[in-house]
C-alpha cells in the first residue's frame, strides 16, 4: 500500500512539473523556446503572404494579357511574312533600351498589315500594348491629339477609362502608366512633327526594354529625333502581284486560264502595292458588264495615282 501511495505521488509531482513548467512557457515572453516558435510562425506568416501576393500578380499579369485581343488582318496575305520576320527579330531582341523602330514606304505598300502582323505574334510577351491607327486621320479632328492619348491610356491599363483635358495632362497621366511596365506601342501613319512630339518628348519615361514602333511615309520626319532603326518595305514582285490578285480575283492562287494574259497585264500597273493589287479585281465587272483591258487598266492607273 505504502509503494503504491509513493507511486501515486510521484506521477502528481511530475504532472504538477508539467503544467508548472507549460505555464511559464505560457506566460513567459522571454522563453526561449516560445522566442524561437514565435520567429518561425513570423516567418511563415510572412512567407505565406509574399506568396499569395505573389500569385495574384501572376494571375493579374495572366488575366491582364488574356483581356487583350489580336488586331483583325486581311486574309490572303503574300509577299510579307520574311517583312513580318526581319522585324520580329528586332522586335524580339532583349535589351534593357527602349528601342524605336521606323517602318515607311509609300501608300498602299502595307506598312499597316506588316506592323499588325508583327503586333499581333509579339503584343502578349509585353505587360502593355498599344495600337494606335490612322493617327494622321485622327490628328486633324478636334481634341485629335487628345483622343489619341486617351487611347493609349486605355490600352495600357487594360481598358480602364481616363479622363484627359488636354495634352499636357495626358503627358502627364501617360508617363506614370508607361514607366510601371514594359509596353509595345505602335503609332501608325504618322506625317507630322508634332504628332511625334507627343510621345518622344517622354521617351526616357518608358520602362526599360519597352519598344516603339512608328509606321510613316515621312521618314525625314524623324531625323530630329532618336531612331534606333528605320526599315523600308519592300514592294511585290511581279509574281508576288499577280497571285494576290488572283486570290481576290479569282479565289486561288493564280489566274482561271482564259484570264491569263489579261491578269498579267493588269497586274503590270499596280506599281507592286499589295493595296492596288488586292483591289484591282473591282475593275473586272462595273454593272455587271466585263469592263475592256484598255478601260480596266485606265482605272487601275487612276486609282494608283493617289
Amino acid at each position: 500500500m505504502e509503494r503504491i501511495m509513493k507511486a501515486q505521488a510521484l506521477r502528481d509531482n511530475r504532472a504538477a512539473g508539467y503544467m508548472s513548467s507549460k505555464k511559464t512557457m505560457e506566460i513567459n515572453p522571454k522563453n526561449p523556446i516560445m522566442e524561437e516558435l514565435r520567429k518561425r510562425a513570423d516567418a511563415d506568416l510572412v512567407l505565406l503572404l509574399y506568396e499569395s501576393k505573389f500569385i495574384k500578380k501572376i494571375v493579374k499579369m495572366i488575366g491582364d494579357k488574356l483581356s487583350r485581343t489580336p488586331l483583325s488582318v486581311a486574309p490572303n496575305l503574300v509577299g510579307m511574312h520574311s517583312q513580318v520576320e526581319r522585324i520580329n527579330l528586332w522586335l524580339q531582341r532583349w535589351s534593357t533600351d527602349v528601342g524605336t523602330l521606323v517602318i515607311c514606304g509609300m501608300s498602299g505598300i502595307g506598312k499597316t498589315t506588316i506592323t499588325k502582323i508583327v503586333y499581333n505574334s509579339n503584343f502578349r510577351i509585353f505587360e502593355g500594348s498599344s495600337f494606335l491607327e490612322n493617327i494622321k486621320e485622327v490628328s486633324y479632328q478636334p481634341n485629335g491629339l487628345v483622343q489619341i492619348q486617351t487611347q493609349l491610356l486605355s490600352d495600357i491599363l487594360n481598358g480602364r477609362k481616363t479622363k484627359i483635358s488636354n495634352v499636357s495632362e495626358g503627358l502627364i497621366k501617360i508617363e506614370d502608366a508607361i514607366s510601371s511596365k514594359r509596353v509595345l506601342l505602335v503609332l501608325d501613319d504618322v506625317d507630322h512633327m508634332d504628332q511625334l512630339d507627343a510621345v518622344f518628348q517622354m521617351k526616357d519615361r518608358f520602362y526599360p526594354g519597352s519598344k516603339i514602333i512608328i509606321t510613316t511615309r515621312r521618314a525625314r520626319l524623324l531625323k530630329a529625333h532618336q531612331v534606333t532603326e528605320v526599315y523600308a518595305v519592300e514592294t511585290l514582285t511581279q509574281k508576288e502581284s499577280l497571285e494576290l490578285f488572283s486570290w481576290h480575283a479569282f479565289g486561288q492562287d493564280h489566274p482561271i486560264e482564259d484570264y491569263i494574259e489579261y491578269s498579267e497585264k493588269l497586274v503590270d500597273h499596280c506599281r507592286g502595292l499589295p493595296l492596288i493589287s488586292s483591289q484591282s479585281f473591282r475593275f473586272f465587272f462595273v454593272g455587271g458588264k466585263h469592263m475592256s483591258m484598255e478601260k480596266c487598266i485606265g482605272e487601275v492607273r487612276s486609282y494608283s495615282k493617289w
